[in-house]
């Protein structure tokens, strides 16, 4: 009897305190970072009222008999479960998914929680509990560098930090150079004897330098032909046709050029003067001019060149022209076609050595007489020496002229550093060559800073763009120069142009030329501006350089046996003797937690089950009192039956 009394006391009792638990895991519904806790409950030692019994002699066995003694409580087990997130817009506010624990110290314990709601205080120390507690990781070095096998220590963002200059070590040039540039503008430096009046354009190689143009040989000349007339008659050029007796047909006068379609001579008749005739075959006849000597008509051709002729039938060209007899004396020399060549030395204005070139020539369309010299720095250059009318008869002649082209270039500059942070402008000029596909380059360094060597070299690219080959002149492998302001007295600087054969760097295309310098990686003297945590909590200051350092590193720390841990109150954990040692980590390194920032763990507490668990507790609480009033009065009906 006393026993069934007993067992309803411990349902009682071990309810109530599944009761309190529950109603601790509601009262920290919205406490951050809390962790619900989850009662066990098991059947307390059974009093034996017989032992089992073997089969035996044909009789079966018998099954032991027992009686409980009650209820007790087996554990009570902290459920680590995820908690849901809440953005607090606080970078120093941490939330940890997945496993582990933040470290706390009071400067004698270590703590554990997984409550992130932290801050920083005066001192720059990353704090918990309103200041009490610190939170542990590892400190980085000046350079931003954490050593190897730390151990946690409090960490302090050093608000007031300076991150030391660096010097530049690599340029990355990341740029097209036109394949297709030229700004190689013509100038006349000296015509000599050329006849040269003028040079104008440009270049189409882009090479910029000094071409000296050798003209050797002759022009082309005129062919011509002396009239004679018939000795019988005196002609100057007032004398009339109808003196010349042979004359007795006025219109049947032709003049055949270069084979071509005879001319008759309209408008002569017998009282036509010389000067007539003059002015008739040089307004009728094209590419001819006919002149009076003194004595003679002289017939001249206006081209100049070889295969020309001038053929005449009549009975005014055997008389004035053909000594008065037919077959006579009119005699036509052809003329003689240019002997002219013109060689070019073109001195670059860089590094390179003299090309020379034999240059085309070019004759006057009306004349034939050679006026130009063309393909000049590949073409694009009029280099023009007109015929003389005045004094003919003009156009190219034996002698020597200077032309200077412009350098094609394209310059761009970047600020590099020195190892005091101070700052050098880096001055980059590409200059295009006369060799196809080939630019040189070459740098130069604003004062007081000096270049020491490999300030220039060559870059060529492939038919297809890329990028062939990229030297530098002097056998050197860097561009170095000396700041000459106390700093280190070299800063060498490694160009980097991209890869051999690559686009990914410096190419040569068909298309406007773009930026030269894209990035370096030096930088002066910054101060600490902000501070970030990133997702394996490493905390990240940011310097007014635009360098990032690494300031320190949020340690986690996890356990064989998280169950194992003590509550300390204030969300704080601490080991116990079935945890286990720490295990120090970081997230997303040791760990596959990730840490963010500007966020809070809220509570686990599953408010609908908690309230049904309530539910539950209460009426186990009832009928373990329905037990206790049901055994006392049956004890009532026992002490009856004494006063009966």
């Amino acid at each position: 009897m006393m026993q069934s009394l007993f067992a309803g006391v411990s349902g009682i009792q071990n309810h109530q305190t599944w009761l309190d638990i529950i109603g601790n895991n509601i009262a920290n519904v919205n406490t951050i970072g809390f962790k619900s806790s989850r009662a066990s409950f098991a059947e307390v030692l059974s009093q034996t009222i017989s032992s089992a019994t073997a089969p035996h002699s044909g009789y079966g066995g018998t099954n032991p008999m027992q009686v409980g003694l009650g209820l007790k409580l087996m554990s009570v087990d902290t459920q680590f479960k995820q908690g849901t997130f809440e953005s607090t817009g606080n970078y120093t506010d941490l939330a940890i998914q997945g496993d582990g624990f933040f470290v706390l110290s009071d400067g004698s314990q270590r703590y554990f929680t997984r409550s992130g709601a932290f801050s920083i205080d005066a001192e720059g120390y990353l704090t918990a509990q309103g200041g009490s507690m610190r939170v542990q990781g590892f400190m980085a070095d000046q350079l931003g560098t954490i050593a190897n096998n730390m151990s946690p220590s409090d960490i302090q963002i050093p608000f007031g930090m300076k991150a030391p200059a660096s010097a530049t070590t690599e340029i990355g040039l990341y740029c097209n150079l036109n394949a297709e540039a030229t700004d190689s503008d013509a100038t006349l430096v000296a015509a000599g004897s050329t006849g040269v009046s003028s040079v104008s354009g440009q270049a189409i190689n882009g090479a910029g330098g000094t071409h000296v143009i050798t003209i050797a040989g002759a022009n082309a000349t005129q062919g011509s032909g002396n009239g004679i007339h018939n000795p019988l008659v005196t002609m100057d050029l007032d004398t009339t046709l109808s003196e010349f007796s042979g004359i007795a047909d006025y219109e049947n006068f032709t003049v055949t050029v270069d084979g071509g379609t005879a001319v008759e001579i309209d408008g002569l008749t017998e009282n036509s003067t010389i000067q007539n005739l003059i002015n008739a075959i040089n307004d009728q006849v094209s590419g001819v001019t006919a002149s009076f000597n003194g004595s003679e008509i002289a017939l001249t051709r206006d081209w100049y060149g070889a295969n020309t002729n001038i053929e005449m039938s009549g009975d005014i060209f055997t008389e004035i022209f053909d000594g008065g007899s037919p077959g006579g004396s009119w005699a036509y020399t052809d003329g003689i076609a240019s002997s002219l060549v013109a060689t070019d030395v073109f001195t670059p204005s860089g590094s390179g050595s003299p090309v020379t070139t034999v240059l085309q020539l070019d004759a006057d369309d009306s004349t034939g007489l050679i006026t130009n010299i063309a393909d000049i720095g590949g073409g694009g250059i009029t280099c023009y020496a007109a015929p003389d009318a005045a004094n003919p008869p003009g156009g190219l002649a034996l002698g020597t002229l200077t032309i200077e082209t412009a350098d094609t270039t394209h310059a761009a500059s970047i600020v590099t550093y020195d190892s005091l942070g101070g700052e050098h402008v880096l001055n980059i000029n590409f200059t295009k060559t006369a060799v196809p596909n080939n630019w040189e380059w070459e740098i130069d360094v604003d004062e007081p800073a000096q270049a020491i060597s490999g300030n220039t070299g060559t870059v060529t690219f492939n038919d297809d763009g890329s990028l062939e080959a990229f030297n530098y002149n002097g056998g050197v492998l860097s561009f170095s120069y000396n700041p000459n302001t106390g700093a280190e007295s070299v800063v060498n600087i490694d160009l980097d142009p991209g890869t051999i054969g690559g686009v990914n760097g410096i190419t040569q295309f068909a298309s406007a030329t773009t930026t030269i310098v894209q990035d370096q990686d030096g930088y002066g003297m910054g101060d600490l501006s902000n501070v970030s945590i990133d997702t394996n909590g490493t905390i990240v200051g940011s310097f007014t350089n635009d360098q990032n350092l690494t300031l320190a590193q949020i340690v986690l720390a996890d356990f064989h046996n998280p169950q194992g841990l003590m509550k300390e109150g204030g969300n704080l954990y601490r080991i116990s003797a079935n945890t286990g040692d720490p295990i120090y980590g970081l997230a997303q390194t040791n760990f596959g937690s990730t840490v963010f920032s500007g966020y809070v763990e809220m509570s686990n507490v599953d408010l609908s089950k908690s309230f049904a668990d309530m539910i539950v507790a209460q009426r186990g609480f009832q009928a373990s009192s329905r037990v206790i009033t049901t055994a006392d009065r049956l004890l009532d009906e026992v002490l009856r039956l004494k006063r009966m």
